[in-house]
């Protein structure tokens, strides 16, 4: 008898140890990947700047002159999740004449913002124009790719030339955070308010819930491996402005719970806002994420444009 408690306890112990193994292995990997893609955004933010072209009348300095920090403010290119690099130019030619310049040789690979910004100074007479430049997402490594060109103008003397580029890194979902093996079948929940209700005004009339179990065993494997490639909603540090959103039992919205067999427990289960009709993106941003939970351990929000539709054209629904 001691002998048989003894092998189970070890048994126990051998599967707590993998598990923690596992578990260890997944967080490194997400750590490994992560150190790679600020490491990528680092360079990215360098290159930027080595593709800027400036016409010859220009001369380099090292740092940004006490002026342009009247208008322009204190320079902070790294943060908690992005990568920068700049450089400071003086010149006696005109502002706009620089960056006509500089959008008629814009860096390679990029697109220049329409127009130009402007600001000025009203007590010290200080003026600026400025340029951006911004270059596709790196997929699943470096995103929100720019390069600013700012000319700051005094009310005497030569303006400065100020190049800012900045390039974040992409966050990588940890492997850990994934629908469990043991999930054999997902029971999809639509919640649709009145029709035409919109998620900001409160709706008044008929709500309509609808279940969907999805069973067979290629459909819940595809349904899987399609959430758990969706990607975290990447942090920030800014504060986000995002609309009121309709709340309670009369908000639309779809909720998939992912269980161990048609009619056992629910080992994981997510939630995301939706609407009627195929012009919205829910589910694609900060402002209305995928909420994920693994048992009852809520997960980091997770972001897809498609999800909602493809999972509304699974169950025949015209949801987005």
């Amino acid at each position: 008898m001691r002998l048989r408690l003894f092998l189970v306890l070890a048994a126990l112990i051998a599967l707590a140890c993998a598990a923690s193994g596992a578990s260890a292995s997944a967080s490194a990997s997400a750590e490994t990947q992560l150190q790679a893609n600020r490491a990528a955004a680092r360079q990215d933010a360098r290159q930027h700047l080595q593709r800027l072209r400036l016409p010859s009348a220009v001369t380099r300095i090292r740092a940004e002159p006490g002026f342009a920090k009247s208008l322009n403010g204190p320079i902070e290119l790294n943060g908690r999740y992005s990568a920068g690099d700049d450089a400071f130019w003086t010149t006696s030619a005109s502002p706009h004449a620089i960056i006509t310049y500089v959008q008629a040789h814009r860096p390679a690979g990029s697109t220049a913002d329409v127009g130009t910004g402007t600001s000025s100074d009203t007590k010290t007479g200080v003026t600026s124009v400025d340029v951006q430049f911004s270059w596709p997402d790196l997929t699943a490594k470096v995103l929100n790719r720019t390069l600013t060109v700012t000319v700051v103008t005094p009310l005497h003397g030569r303006s400065v030339i100020i190049a800012q580029t900045q390039s974040d890194w992409f966050v990588p979902r940890s492997s850990s955070e994934r629908v469990p093996q043991a999930v054999h079948a997902v029971a999809i929940t639509l919640h649709l308010g009145p029709a035409g209700s919109g998620p900001v005004i409160k709706p008044g009339g008929h709500v309509q819930t609808s279940t969907y179990v999805v069973w067979r065993t290629s459909r819940v494997r595809a349904l899987v491996s399609e959430f758990n490639g969706l990607a975290i909603v990447q942090p920030s540090l800014q504060p986000i402005a995002c609309p009121v959103m309709l709340t309670g039992s009369e908000a639309s919205g779809l909720t998939l719970a992912f269980k161990a067999s048609p009619t056992g427990a629910t080992l994981a289960h997510a939630q995301v806002s939706v609407h009627r009709g195929q012009t919205w993106d829910d589910g694609g941003g900060a402002c209305d994420p995928i909420s994920f939970w693994i048992g009852a351990k809520q997960q980091n929000a997770l972001a897809s444009p498609t999800f909602v539709k493809q999972v509304g054209k699974l169950i025949g629904a015209n949801i987005s």
